[in-house]
């Protein structure tokens, strides 16, 4: 039996070269240890050492961690999105407009807010923001960064699981939260296995 220390970290990618040279000097790290970090985007933070630490001992400690993070963009581009179009053509469209990596995020956002103001208004007119609330809530469609779907005012989406490994991120698999789906990369030639 092998006993592995499993850390969950949520820290804010300034503070992450920190803590992870405190468990550099603590010697948390190896295959005894298992890292999750938040996935921040950006791999810019990996190369700022902390006042008591190189990059390469940070390296130490990275190396196998796992990253969660919500992803940018639809895993299929067979799916015709609302609007019509495409998901992988809407997310070209509007990089060359603004290149902000949460782009979809917002576009989705924006025919959230407008399917939801379509329904809570209605007819006669009438709003409040509970109406608005509800409607949000609601709301189901297919974006540009998955099913949007909301449950008890949050969107449930699509979470991209990464590992590190020789200095790189590996997908390894992601969660569907609208449609409550696991998949995993086998050991097979990176196929994809899902679990429900």
């Amino acid at each position: 039996s092998r006993d592995v220390r499993i850390l969950v970290v949520d820290i804010a990618e300034d503070l992450a070269p920190y803590v992870l040279c405190e468990a550099f000097h603590r010697q948390m790290y190896g295959e005894s240890y298992l890292w999750i970090l938040p996935g921040y985007h950006s791999t810019a933070w990996m190369g700022v050492g902390a006042a008591n630490c190189t990059t390469e001992d940070m390296n130490l400690v990275l190396e196998g961690h796992f990253a969660v993070e919500f992803a940018l963009v639809r895993k299929d581009n067979r799916t015709h999105v609302i609007g019509g179009k495409r998901a992988n053509y809407i997310w070209a469209e509007l990089g060359r407009e603004s290149p902000n990596i949460f782009q979809g995020y917002l576009y989705d956002g924006l025919w959230t807010l407008a399917i939801a103001l379509s329904q809570a208004l209605g007819a006669n007119a009438s709003f409040s923001h509970m109406k608005l609330l509800s409607a949000i809530n609601n709301s189901s469609f297919e974006g540009v960064t998955g099913r949007v779907r909301f449950e008890n005012n949050e969107r449930l989406g699509l979470v991209d699981i990464r590992q590190w490994k020789n200095g790189a991120y590996d997908d390894v698999g992601y969660y569907d939260g609208a449609s409550d789906v696991f998949s995993m990369k086998t050991d097979l030639g990176g196929v994809l296995k899902s679990v429900q």
